[in-house]
């Protein structure tokens, strides 16, 4: 009993309970991502703006990589330790990780069929002039978004990681990333998906065994008193401004770099993992210290409302960021006036997240209706990526 207490986090899906937290900070990773991707799409915010949100606090995909092994942890440990507990193994838990897995993997090779075909009339997709190599590097995860794959690929690992952690082997899980990550620093792409992509495996996959491991360190967090937690706060924004002061002395006065370590998201270097880890951490635990009064909040819903329904609005988001991109050409003369097309899109993205949830949930109880009373009429619904 008291192994099974040390290994569980403080709130599981199996007591019924939804840390909600994690939907805000998820959601929170997704608007950042979005304000990026425009601002890399051409769109204009204003030199300041731009320069804040792509150097100096950017936390989007190293958030929610972190959060993805977070998430992954503090859902399916407890599960896992629960029915290993029941009948010796957990192998429901680490099937229904690897049919997500696949899951995911059908949405990565349709939502990038999908986008080549929307990029066609532009002429900035030239993948369907060859369609049988185009077929061929799809299927074998060649071409498209490397950072879904990025996560496919951590989950089809993540039942391994799971049963290592529920042995207490977390220092063989923390070693082992570190040395996976040091080997890529010198070999980056030697493991990788597409060919020279933004998120090759053998450095990525630190960011997110971080987030599995800070599972612990999270429910530590929970328990600890006021003070302790201030006081991990205010470390964390002290590690914040040194990183901040190393990443942009040349550039901004600042003197001599305190860190000499070089900040590069690609190929993904430890100075930029620290920059990721520490500016998520403080966000996450500096959100947490004002939650009482945050959660409740019509803001914090909505972006909890972005956060529940990550893999949606992550894969809509792509859609609407290519439409927005055109407009964004054909109104240059707005200037810094085109930030509003971001607050229009996030906007839209959380309309369509509301809908999937509707949708989902009329799905869900015209289920639960047809197992009540069955008719050889019923049928399943699409999918909500098809919906989508």
């Amino acid at each position: 009993m008291r192994e099974d207490l040390t290994l569980t986090p403080k709130l599981s899906v199996d007591s019924g309970t939804r840390d909600t937290r994690l939907d805000f900070w998820r959601g929170l990773c997704l608007i950042d991502m979005v304000l990026v991707h425009l601002i890399y799409a051409n769109v204009q915010f204003g030199d300041f703006f731009e320069k804040v949100v792509t150097d100096y606090t950017r936390f989007a995909a190293g958030g929610f990589v972190f959060l993805s092994g977070l998430l992954m942890g503090v859902i399916f440990l407890p599960k896992a330790i629960s029915q290993s507990r029941k009948v010796g193994h957990a192998g429901g838990v680490y099937r229904r990780i690897w049919a997500r897995a696949f899951k995911l993997l059908i949405v990565q090779y349709l939502s990038t069929t999908a986008l080549m075909w929307f990029n066609v009339p532009t002429g900035s997709r030239v993948a369907f002039a060859h369609p049988l190599r185009f077929v061929t590097d799809l299927l074998r995860c060649r071409t498209g978004n490397d950072l879904l794959m990025l996560y496919v690929g951590m989950l089809a690992v993540t039942p391994l990681l799971l049963e290592m952690l529920r042995h207490r082997l977390w220092p063989v899980v923390a070693l082992g990333s570190a040395l996976l990550f040091a080997y890529g620093t010198r070999h980056p792409w030697r493991v990788a998906f597409v060919h020279r992509g933004e998120f090759p495996v053998l450095l990525w996959q630190v960011v997110f065994v971080s987030g599995l491991l800070f599972t612990y360190a999270l429910k530590a967090f929970d328990l600890a008193q006021k003070a302790t937690r201030l006081i991990v706060i205010g470390c964390l924004t002290i590690a914040f401004l040194i990183i901040f002061q190393s990443a942009n002395a040349v550039e901004l006065g600042l003197g001599r770099p305190w860190l000499r370590l070089t900040f590069w998201k690609i190929p993904l270097t430890f100075g930029e993992y620290l920059r990721y880890t520490v500016t998520t951490l403080l966000l996450m635990l500096g959100t947490n210290a004002f939650w009482g009064r945050l959660k409740n909040g019509r803001l914090t819903a909505f972006i909890r409302l972005l956060g529940r329904n990550s893999l949606f609005v992550y894969v809509a988001h792509l859609y609407v960021q290519e439409v927005v991109s055109r407009l964004a050409d054909r109104t240059w003369d707005f200037g810094p006036w085109q930030a509003v097309y971001a607050l229009a899109m996030i906007a839209l993205l959380g309309i369509m997240a509301y809908l999937v949830e509707r949708y989902d949930s009329w799905k869900n109880s015209s289920k639960r209706k047809s197992r009540e009373a069955p008719s050889p009429h019923t049928h399943t619904g699409p999918s909500t990526f098809a919906v989508a």
